[in-house]
């Protein structure tokens, strides 16, 4: 009886301990339901790239388009709001829509010189500069939206802000926030090829003082763009070619001054480079007297005379486009021979020396002043021709009497030139006495004015 007992109650702790396993199991199987599961959807530009099922409260796997000739700008909801795909935790079914623009050239030329090397960027722009910019811009699979819209624009025909502004503000070119912003630079009217290409670096994100670029090849910087000046690098951006670089690369500035030139002298908007033999330009160094600083353009030593000769050497170029630097330096000569005026002014000591930045800078301020006056112009106009003329206070004519001029060599002739002696005004040694110009004689002539140093 005993063990009956013993047994029934064993049986029993079984029993009890099956019931209790058989509650855990249900309770376990309760928890196991199957987790929610969603189909998210990636379209661009009416193609759906990618379909995808996403365990509900997740994100989705991002993917990223690969559209020949556009970029991904943004993705939308189904509400045409701006989100990121990659932060968003899926609860049902997900449309997202990708906003594609087309990949425009960042760091392609689309402004072009004239035969003559001139860039014109104070000239107006034309449809046929416009189509141009835009071939040169456009991706590979270049969408015809603009070429549309310009083709019934006659090739001379200006460009006006109100032409830029519908392609500008096309929602299927360009995001809207960048083209305001382009927009916001150009004048009302005509626009020159100067504004448009700052218009272009805030339309296409073009950060030319940032970027970091190179420039490999030799290219011809246009004449009337200088390199050397920090604030027109957007000018170098839209008519050098180049590609992007590296964080220990510069801008396309700094790019341009390290790419190889052509040997020799460069006359840049009246600013002085040399290069050397291997095409690199001269930096903080001097050729004879001539010192290049440090972004490789010419210096006097006094910025505001360096200003001044700039000018004038830039207008000479304006006036005379496929003229050298031989004839550019006739040209000085004679705007100094025309344009200054005599007067009694000071006088220098024989063989005085470096008087030319002095007197230069007035006499090129005022253009009045006597024979010293006359030389010094000339010489700083030289210098910044890239010609070693050296100023010379000696005497001369008869009866000898304190008289300068300048002396230059050239191709290993030593000449001197007389700006001063040359002039109409100067009726008791003018060049009509002389049947000379006074411009680059040779020395073996020095004793017809009794030239003396």
């Amino acid at each position: 009886m005993r063990d009956y007992r013993r047994n029934l109650l064993a049986l029993l702790a079984v029993a009890l301990m099956v019931l209790l396993a058989a509650c855990q199991n249900k309770d376990s199987d309760a928890g196991n339901e199957p987790e929610p599961m969603y189909l998210v959807s990636f379209t661009c530009d009416t193609y759906t790239i990618n379909r995808q099922v996403v365990v509900g409260g997740r994100t989705a796997a991002v993917p990223e388009p690969s559209i020949p000739g556009y970029y991904l700008h943004h993705w939308e909801n189904e509400e045409h709001q701006i989100v990121d795909p990659e932060k968003v935790n899926i609860s049902q079914d997900t449309h997202f829509y990708g906003v594609l623009y087309p990949d425009f050239q960042d760091m392609a030329a689309y402004l072009f010189p004239d035969s003559n090397g001139w860039l014109h960027p104070e000239a107006v722009l034309t449809a046929s500069h416009l189509k141009a910019a835009f071939e040169a811009l456009a991706p590979v699979e270049a969408p015809q939206t603009v070429m549309d819209y310009l083709k019934d624009f006659e090739d001379d025909e200006p460009v006006t802000k109100e032409t830029l502004t519908a392609i500008y503000m096309n929602d299927k070119l360009f995001p809207p926030e960048q083209g305001s912003a382009a927009l916001e630079v150009l004048p009302e009217g005509d626009v020159t090829r100067n504004s448009f290409a700052k218009s272009i670096c805030i339309l296409l994100n073009r950060d030319w003082e940032n970027q970091p670029v190179k420039v490999t090849e030799k290219q011809q910087v246009p004449l009337d763009v200088n390199p050397g000046d920090a604030s027109t690098g957007y000018l170098l951006d839209s008519c050098i070619e180049h590609t992007a670089g590296t964080e220990t690369d510069g801008n396309i500035q700094s790019a341009v001054l390290q790419m190889p030139w052509e040997p020799g002298f460069h006359l840049q908007k009246g600013g002085l480079y040399c290069a050397d033999e291997a095409g690199k330009l001269l930096r903080e160094e001097s050729l004879g007297n001539l010192y290049f600083g440090e972004n490789g353009q010419y210096v006097s030593g006094d910025p505001e005379l360096d200003e001044i000769v700039e000018k004038l050497i830039f207008q000479f170029q304006q006036e005379n486009k496929e003229a050298d630097r031989y004839e550019l330096l006739y040209a000085a000569f004679v705007h100094v021979r025309d344009n200054m005026r005599y007067v009694p002014r000071e006088k220098l000591a024989f063989r005085e020396t470096d008087w030319a930045n002095r007197l230069g800078k007035e006499a090129l301020t005022d253009y009045k002043g006597n024979c010293f006056y006359y030389a010094a112009a000339f010489t700083v106009l030289a210098r910044g021709l890239g010609y070693d003329a050296r100023e010379i206070s000696g005497q001369g004519f008869e009866p000898l009497m304190p008289h300068g001029w300048v002396e230059i060599y050239i191709d290993g002739e030593q000449l001197f030139f007389d700006p001063q002696t040359a002039a109409k005004e100067v009726v008791y040694h003018g060049r009509e006495n002389w049947g000379e110009d006074m411009f680059a004689i040779p020395m073996y002539k020095k004793d017809w004015w009794r030239y003396t140093w």
